[in-house]
């Protein structure tokens, strides 16, 4: 009896980290992150150091190569505070201050962490007659903060970084 109490809980999460809809087959949120993931995280990690806040975690990597070209950088970044926004800018690289792609993402349902629907840049992600909905980030000047909202998550893609270690392979 202990081992059925212990496994229902488990399969009642797992249940909820489904990437598609067992019911209606549509995209569930966790589909799109691993989408953006692969499109834009490459497979060489970069050391980050943030003294943002214990609530904001950052995790950088090489592109990948289909995203940019050599030399660009993805920073992933987390806000797991419930109530405060960070200003973050990204330093160290050369290219830093460029242009850049912003992805982020949210809840589908303001607050609502276990929300079925995702939000891209504040847009909702549906399917459009069964296909995928544009995915693309929103062009930002390079020298203005990145604004992360509460329990936001998402990508910023740096193309012109000029990351030595990411022309190398």
């Amino acid at each position: 009896a202990k081992q059925r109490q212990f496994h229902q809980p488990i399969l009642q999460h797992l249940e909820q980290l489904e990437l598609l809809n067992k019911n209606t087959t549509d995209p569930n949120p966790d589909y799109y992150t691993a989408v953006l993931f692969k499109r834009l995280m490459g497979q060489k990690f970069l050391e980050v150091k943030t003294n943002v806040s214990d609530d904001f975690r950052a995790y950088a990597a090489c592109s990948n190569p289909q995203a940019a070209g050599p030399g660009s950088v993805t920073v992933a970044f987390l806000n797991i505070n419930n109530s405060t926004s960070y200003n973050v800018t990204i330093s160290g690289l050369s290219g830093s201050q460029a242009d850049r792609e912003e992805f982020h993402l949210s809840s589908g349902d303001d607050g609502n962490l276990h929300s079925g629907s995702i939000k891209l840049n504040d847009k909702l992600l549906q399917l459009e007659n069964g296909k995928l909905p544009d995915l693309s980030g929103v062009h930002q000047a390079g020298e203005s903060t990145i604004t992360v909202k509460p329990l936001t998550y998402g990508y910023v893609l740096l193309k012109n970084a000029n990351a030595s270690v990411c022309t190398k392979k």
